[in-house]
């Protein structure tokens, strides 16, 4: 994927519900992303976030998933940029995921892509 010459870049989605397949974002990181901001929009559901390769066909485990409550956010690290594949939601690609912790429950997430741009 191509680098972001901007300092963050902003992208949505809708998190699915347990009882669906987790989503992915409208915009995917960028290459030079290195941290990403979560900001849960819904005041009534938490948001389950995890790193998956597709295909996806269920809800992100919530054991294994970094949980944001209702109306809270959470920046998390993507880690260094030479030692991870590009994201993209391709069969065997890697990429950020979103569900709900409740069934049949969507929720809207605002991300944050911080990009460095000394790369």
């Amino acid at each position: 994927m191509a680098q972001s010459a901007l300092p963050f870049d902003g992208a949505t989605a809708t998190a699915a519900g347990q009882s669906d397949p987790a989503a992915v974002a409208n915009v995917q990181p960028f290459d030079n992303t290195d941290t990403f901001s979560v900001y849960n929009k819904s005041s009534a559901v938490g948001v389950f976030v995890k790193i998956r390769t597709a295909p996806v066909a269920d809800a992100n485990p919530q054991i294994s998933s970094v949980y944001i409550p209702p109306s809270s956010a959470m920046t998390l690290p993507l880690g260094d940029t030479s030692h991870r594949p590009p994201y993209g939601t391709g069969v065997g690609q890697t990429t950020i995921y979103y569900s709900t912790d409740a069934a049949g429950t969507t929720a809207e997430v605002a991300i944050t892509y911080f990009n460095n741009l000394e790369l």
